[in-house]
């Protein structure tokens, strides 16, 4: 399967585009967490174990430096588990992908399934995602709407890679052409997730400071807060997953999507 698979039979400037509906996109993700919620919740594991041990693991890191400064230690620890929480964010959209797709087609895939085509290519997602993280702090550092505006064009690259088993700098084409034109939409549909989220963790914290009797959950380490911070950082993460995954589809289908015996040559 090449690059081709998935955009093949669908322009980028199709006459027929269907209207682009946020309140669809957000319905359609609540229905993939809902039909699929194990491998989506498997799939945020994935996503947040990483940056949820580098966070306990901070303090000896710190150490391990000779960083004396609180202030350059909370800075060097939001760097690197924001590095690490983004690089794999996009390895699981990427990995997400297979089951958001199926989904729509009435296909249910095993979670291995789902995973495995992700694994496999790894180096590729890390690159994709580095080169969208480059590229959004690039344009942040000029002027800060930019920074957003290549966020937005580049949201669904992750999907892009593996669904449509293309290359690195493909895979950030295709996002941009297929977020073009609705940049304002994506926008809002951006702001609507990190409100919810947003209010998910503000919720959150403050149940985990009233019942763990601390202002921090994360700081100073201690099992009970950080298994309560990282469930919080576990569900948004399987939102946030879906939401990009759905975005994808909706985007596809926009357009005419991808014929059907294409699809099902996906999920032989």
């Amino acid at each position: 399967m090449n690059g081709e698979t998935l955009a093949e039979g669908t322009s980028d400037t199709a006459p027929d585009e269907k209207p682009f509906e946020i309140g669809r996109v957000l319905a359609d993700t609540f229905a993939l967490i809902g039909e699929r919620s194990l491998t989506v919740l498997g799939i945020a594991l994935i996503v947040t174990v990483p940056s949820q041990l580098l966070k306990a693991a901070m303090p000896l890191v710190v150490a391990t430096w000779h960083i004396t400064s609180d202030r350059t230690g909370f800075f060097t620890g939001a760097i690197l588990v924001g590095i690490v929480a983004g690089l794999m964010s996009v390895f699981g959209q990427a990995a997400l992908v297979r089951a958001a797709l199926a989904q729509r087609e009435g296909i249910r895939l095993g979670f291995l399934e789902t995973l495995s085509p992700a694994l496999a290519r790894l180096p590729a997602i890390l690159a994709v995602a580095l080169l969208g993280m480059l590229a959004t702090v690039i344009g942040l550092l000029f002027v800060v709407v930019p920074g957003v505006l290549v966020s937005m064009m580049l949201y669904v690259s992750g999907p892009v890679l593996i669904a449509e088993d293309t290359g690195v700098i493909n895979a950030l084409r295709r996002s941009r052409a297929l977020t073009r034109n609705l940049l304002g939409s994506i926008f809002l549909l951006m702001l609507a997730a990190g409100l919810g989220n947003g209010a998910v963790a503000l919720l959150g914290g403050w149940l985990g400071e009233i019942f763990f009797q601390t202002d921090d959950l994360d700081y100073p380490f201690s099992v009970g807060p950080f298994l309560y911070s990282s469930l919080l950082d576990l569900l948004i993460a399987a939102f946030s997953t879906a939401l990009v995954c759905t975005l994808y589809a909706v985007l596809l289908e926009r357009q005419g999507g991808a014929r059907q015996d294409h699809l099902h040559r996906i999920f032989e």
